[in-house]
């Protein structure tokens, strides 16, 4: 299974029934859009799923800029990204389009919100109310 699908999977399958959300596939047709949309009590959320070994965070610049797009216009985006069996969430709006374009942003950068094993899925329900 690709890295990035088994992080889908523990997010799927954790995600409380309360929660809408949809894989998004757009191969070729829609360039840049996130992995994943989401609405839980009135917020729509679109995340971006990576996982990596080293401490690069690889994004397309269709990935950057599509999620700095929607930022600017309102929209909630985020990048989910595990290494190993740590977990993270860097919030698009707290870096500036530049960072992502120069590879600035990289796992030991300011992040959102974390999680660790034992993964606390109730905490990350209460994190997706107050994003």
């Amino acid at each position: 299974m690709p890295k990035e699908a088994s992080l889908w999977q523990l997010l799927r399958e954790n995600l409380s029934k309360e929660v809408h959300f949809q894989r998004i596939e757009t191969g070729g047709t829609a360039k840049g859009v996130p992995d994943v949309n989401l609405c839980y009590q009135g917020k729509e959320i679109w995340i971006e799923l990576k996982s990596i070994t080293g401490n690069k965070l690889t994004l397309s610049e269709f990935q950057i800029v599509w999620m700095h797009n929607r930022d600017k216009s309102g929209g909630k985006c985020l990048i989910l990204v595990k290494k190993e069996k740590q977990i993270r969430a860097f919030d698009v709006a707290d870096y500036e389009l530049e960072d992502f374009l120069d590879g600035k942003v990289k796992w030991n950068s300011d992040f959102y919100y974390g999680l660790t094993p034992p993964y606390d899925w109730e905490d990350f329900h209460r994190f997706l109310k107050r994003f």
